[in-house]
């Protein structure tokens, strides 16, 4: 879901940032839900995982160089202006039996 005003480009997803990681795009793995609130650039060799009932939101302006992985099986959520260096790994994974 993309949440405001959508321009071109707004979203870039599997960019080559650094030459030292593979350029292998994007994986994303979407069972739940991922929320745009603006501009959103995510580096080359980054991964999406997110679970029936997840919710993964990113802010305005959200930035993230090569490798992010993220696994959200709850709630992720990014505020305005984020920036994540590379090899950034969060995992959310909240089971109740």
């Amino acid at each position: 879901m993309i949440v405001g005003r959508v321009k071109f480009g707004m979203i870039r997803l599997g960019f080559d940032t650094v030459c030292l990681y593979p350029s292998t795009g994007i994986m994303i793995d979407n069972n739940g839900t991922i929320v745009f609130n603006g501009s959103c650039c995510i580096g080359n060799d980054s991964y999406l995982s997110i679970g029936s009932k997840g919710n993964l939101e990113f802010g305005r302006n959200f930035s993230a160089t090569s490798s992010l992985k993220i696994a959200c099986y709850h709630n992720i959520s990014f505020g305005k202006k984020s920036l994540l260096g590379g090899i950034v790994s969060l995992l959310i994974l909240i089971f109740i039996v």
